[in-house]
């Protein structure tokens, strides 16, 4: 088996970025998944996404030169026939469903914030064009916040685990005391399944049916259309 040669593209400014994202259909080329790492692949011309699965198939090997080539000429999110049904592209922030709440959040880009910490949050596109924007801060094993997704950007920390399959996206800490794990419902509606972390000496749990601080159920209501639903 050959491996082949990519590297990770940081050194882009932002209109390259968005150059990227808008020929790329602001998605992985090759699954579609909005989840991405700008990617510079061997004989390509240009940077292309990637999500985090895809990349690792091109570095073992599994994704040969002439098929980058023919996704990076053609991504999935650019094919009439690709169905984007459960992808999250939406003008506006999308509904969110945790923690057993009778409604949906609408229009609350921060589902929840612990001692000023926010670990996810939602954004609308970039001049509403694109595909919703996710960020991600977990803690570490001692508590301090570590920026694993920015605005849709996979950054690649060590000792984390990254998985979309089917309609949901994961990201795991290999110590397992820190998770996420999101449902795409729909173009416009998010479930927070998972999303377990310290934030300090704090230990936050929320899933789709419940809500717990240092193990104690929380049952205060989240606010709707504002941007914090719950600061605690």
């Amino acid at each position: 088996m050959v491996r082949t040669r990519s590297t990770v593209a940081r050194d882009l400014d932002s209109q390259e970025r968005a150059d990227v994202r808008f020929r790329c259909g602001f998605g992985c080329v090759r699954c579609g998944a909005t989840i991405y790492v700008y990617v510079r692949t061997p004989g390509g011309d240009e940077p292309i996404l990637l999500c985090p699965g895809c990349l690792e198939l091109v570095r073992a090997g599994k994704l040969a030169r002439d098929q980058l080539a023919i996704l990076a000429a053609s991504p999935v999110l650019r094919q009439p026939a690709f169905s984007r049904d459960h992808l999250p592209f939406a003008a506006r922030v999308p509904s969110i469903c945790l923690a057993g709440t009778a409604r949906p959040l609408v229009d609350t880009p921060v589902p929840i914030r612990v001692d000023g910490v926010a670990p996810l949050m939602f954004a609308p596109p970039r001049r509403g064009i694109g595909a919703t924007r996710i960020s991600l801060r977990l803690g570490n094993g001692r508590g301090e916040p570590v920026i694993l997704i920015d605005n849709n950007e996979y950054m690649g920390v060590r000792g984390w685990d990254y998985a979309w399959i089917g309609h949901r996206m994961s990201v795991t800490a290999h110590t397992g005391d820190a998770a996420l794990t999101l449902r795409f419902d729909s173009a416009n509606s998010i479930t927070v399944e998972l999303l377990r972390t310290r934030i300090g000496k704090r230990r936050l749990g929320l899933t789709e049916h419940a809500l717990t601080l240092d193990g104690v159920p929380v049952t205060t209501p989240f606010a709707q259309g504002v941007l914090v639903g719950l600061d605690i």
